[in-house]
């Protein structure tokens, strides 16, 4: 039963830590033995395979380049304390996994994002080069039209 409680604890801090568990548990301990709701399943779907690089898929979907697959999450088994806890440490492990695998589509995201803003700065700065002049020599063309339209016809 100690044994229990203290997973409820790590399950405690797992769930406050972040990580979101929802699991159905109807845990009565009677003497040596517990009974349990059914496992519940995480009901997530398969996970992703990433791309070989840092693009669309063939979805339309952006995938990281190297942060590998993501991790799939485990299938909490609560039919005995024994599966209990083998559960508890298999949300653990998924936890640092997920955390992970976040940390580097995070970066990996942050990285793709800064270069394409640099790529789109490039072509911004080189349309605007171009726009302004255009704009400089039109300028110039009517201060010329104007000075010429001042000088007015010959006197006869």
């Amino acid at each position: 039963m100690e044994t229990l409680r203290r997973e409820r604890v790590r399950l405690r801090h797992l769930a406050s830590s972040g990580l979101v568990l929802s699991l159905a548990l109807g845990v009565v301990i009677g003497g040596a033995t517990a009974e349990a709701a059914p496992a519940h399943h995480s009901g997530h779907a398969a996970p992703h395979p990433a791309s070989s690089h840092g693009a669309p898929t063939a979805g339309g979907g952006w995938s990281p380049s190297h942060c590998g697959r993501e991790p799939a999450p485990p299938t909490v088994e609560t039919s005995t304390i024994a599966r209990y806890n083998a559960s508890i440490d298999a949300v653990t492990a998924y936890d640092q996994a997920a955390r992970s695998y976040n940390s580097c589509v995070s970066r990996s995201a942050t990285e793709e994002q800064t270069a394409i803003s640099a790529q789109a700065k490039q072509r911004i700065d080189a349309i605007q080069a171009v726009s302004e002049a255009v704009q400089k020599r039109i300028a110039a063309n009517f201060t010329a039209l104007s000075a010429a339209l001042k000088k007015g016809p010959p006197a006869h």
